[in-house]
Parts: C-alpha cells; sequence; structure tokens
C-alpha cells in the first residue's frame, strides 16, 4: 500500500517553573510527634470547627468547635501513626507516637 499523506502535526506544551509564594501558616501544631496532648496555636483568634482526620481521610475523633488563639486536643487515644488535622478548610499533618 502507498504511504497516506497527512498535513503536519504540532504539540505545544508548557512547563510553569515558578514558585509560588509561601504563605503565612494560619496554624502551628505542638509537639509534633505527639504523645498525650496536642495543641494548636493560631495567629489571630480564630472560631470555627475542627476535625482529626486519619491519613486516608476518615475521622478518627468527633468533630468539635473552639473560639481563640490556642486549642488543646487529647490525642492519647489514638494509634500511633499519620493524622491530620481540619481546621475551617486548613489542613495541618502531625504524628501520633
Amino acid at each position: 500500500n502507498p504511504p497516506v499523506i497527512t498535513e503536519p502535526s504540532v504539540l505545544v506544551a508548557e512547563f510553569s517553573t515558578g514558585v509560588g509564594e509561601e504563605s503565612t501558616p494560619r496554624m502551628t501544631i505542638q509537639p509534633n510527634p505527639a504523645m498525650d496532648r496536642l495543641y494548636v496555636l493560631t495567629q489571630a483568634p480564630t472560631s470555627g470547627s475542627y476535625s482529626v482526620l486519619a491519613a486516608d481521610g476518615r475521622e478518627v475523633r468527633p468533630p468539635g468547635n473552639w473560639h481563640g488563639h490556642r486549642l488543646e486536643l487529647d490525642v492519647s487515644l489514638l494509634t500511633p501513626g499519620l493524622y491530620m488535622l481540619q481546621l475551617d478548610g486548613y489542613v495541618e499533618r502531625f504524628i501520633k507516637q
């Protein structure tokens, strides 16, 4: 069979190499890794809900509400591993020893 001649194709690829600015953290978790207590500190007074999630996204503790600059969480009943603290859409990871 003779070859079929087609129009040449053009591929345009864009690779972004820009680095975004690092924003100021909304909350700080201490200590990390944690044994029994986990302290959450915020720069500005915050009120809202929080939840503790396992690495696979399951809630491992009932959600709660808080208000202020500081929250103290009892994590003594959690099994050792990686967890996430979600505070009004902002997520921070912590390790339970």
